[in-house]
């Protein structure tokens, strides 16, 4: 939780009732799967089904972040 807060410069944060309802969601439709674990923390790992989705995402996104900008609705920089 405090990672994704950090990496997103603080404009998204999960409370752990959430985190925990996604990462179920994630699990049951592929898109991750359990890695190493120990006593005290559960690892994830992406998926191949997942990188090729979250590929397919990213992509989707810059389509439309370049539709913004052709429309002049972002500057040529950094979006916002």
């Amino acid at each position: 939780m405090k990672e994704v807060e950090r990496e997103s410069s603080g404009r998204v944060w999960l409370e752990i009732g959430s985190l925990y309802r996604i990462l179920a969601r994630l699990l049951e439709s592929g898109l991750i799967a359990e890695g190493d674990s120990d006593e005290r923390r559960r690892q994830y790992r992406i998926t191949t089904l997942g990188r090729r989705l979250l590929k397919e995402e990213a992509q989707r996104l810059e389509a439309l972040v370049e539709l913004s900008r052709a429309r002049k609705l972002l500057s040529e920089g950094r979006a916002g």
